[in-house]
């Protein structure tokens, strides 16, 4: 704990910038989240607004939208552009140099799995990475974790370690916790199951099919499961009977995050309930339409489109994930008056990508 009380000595004259921009963008998303509705509507038509003047000037895109803002509100814009699908999205960035304005910061590429078939490499600027990763820095605050604690993560994105796991000291002045980072594909379902055991945690980080292989391993080698707060699963759907299951053997609740590689977060399960996710409505702009690409009424079932409100190096404007859900104006959860989606589980295709924390 030294290397830490001696970063917060430094406070309030020398606190990184890094960290200020995390306390600040966490703070904004909780706002608007839990303000009036109002705040969160006029602030999306104004990014949007925003993104799409910068997308207008630009010859490749107006070649592909073919239409302009005209005198209705930039959300009612959106829906008169065209859906745009992965074949379409990877046609059009690799068409062009990425570009974005100064104050966006460098860019780097990214490249999805491939699971729908479809590869695609894209770039990102450093305000969308930051933008995305604080996201789930406000996530931890809307699930009330206490980040002082120790989480396992076991992701297919830590890099190669020495022995069992690789041990990452918390940030000490935002996630001071000690992290245990094993790469997941190195290693059994068995012996996941047993460093599990071995090693106590109070928050997990993994995706549901690493979590069901350990869950059933633990059974089957009849071992001594550990007591865990929350486990944060991503990148594929969770099924009722996985909640379960660790609710049973772990004693923890399941908060799924619902994202795509080429726009990052896209909803948050509801803090109250294992059936909603609340849309991340400060970072993308999400919309469930009918087969005709009409948006669909208050708790319908239909395709979700996303636009990336960060994303302008390679923009996805009402982007095609090829998923299914329900859409609801506000959470029936716990009536937080962001919209909601529900559902997830009748995707067209079996999995789609997510970010780990």
């Amino acid at each position: 704990m030294q290397h830490q009380n001696n970063a917060l000595l430094s406070w309030p004259h020398e606190v990184p910038a890094p960290v200020a921009h995390t306390l600040v963008d966490a703070h904004f998303v909780r706002a608007l989240e839990l303000g009036p509705p109002q705040w969160w509507q006029q602030w999306q038509a104004a990014r949007l607004a925003e993104m799409l003047a910068w997308l207008g000037t630009r010859d490749w895109w107006t070649t592909w939208a073919a239409s302009r803002l005209g005198p209705s509100s930039p959300i009612e814009a959106l829906s008169g552009l065209p859906i745009m699908l992965r074949e379409d999205y990877r046609e059009l960035i690799g068409d062009h140099e990425p570009e974005v304005p100064e104050d966006h910061g460098k860019l780097s590429t990214c490249s999805t799995s491939g699971s729908s078939g479809v590869p695609v490499t894209f770039w990102r600027s450093e305000m969308a990475l930051r933008i995305n990763a604080n996201h789930y820095w406000a996530d931890h605050q809307r699930q009330g974790r206490d980040l002082t604690q120790r989480m396992a993560v076991l992701s297919g994105y830590v890099g190669p370690h020495d022995g069992g796991h690789r041990v990452e000291s918390g940030e000490p002045w935002l996630h001071p916790g000690t992290q245990l980072c094993r790469l997941v594909t190195v290693f059994s379902m068995d012996a996941h199951a047993l460093w599990l055991c071995s090693h106590p945690i109070d928050y997990l980080a993994t995706t549901p099919a690493t979590l069901s292989g350990v869950l059933s391993a633990i059974e089957r080698m009849a071992l001594k499961a550990p007591r865990i707060a929350q486990v944060m699963t991503s990148a594929y759907a969770v099924e009722p009977q996985l909640r379960q299951r660790t609710r049973a053997m772990f004693g923890a609740s399941i908060r799924d995050r619902y994202s795509c590689e080429e726009v990052g977060p896209l909803a948050f399960q509801c803090p109250e309930s294992d059936d909603y996710y609340h849309c991340a409505v400060t970072n993308a702009v999400v919309e469930v339409v009918d087969p005709q690409g009409r948006h669909v009424r208050d708790g319908a079932q239909g395709n979700v489109l996303v636009t990336g409100l960060h994303q302008w190096a390679s923009p996805a404007v009402r982007y095609d994930l090829n998923d299914i859900a329900t859409w609801h104006a506000r959470c029936p959860g716990c009536g937080n008056t962001a919209p909601a989606l529900s559902q997830l589980l009748g995707r067209k295709r079996q999995e789609f990508v997510g970010l780990m924390p």
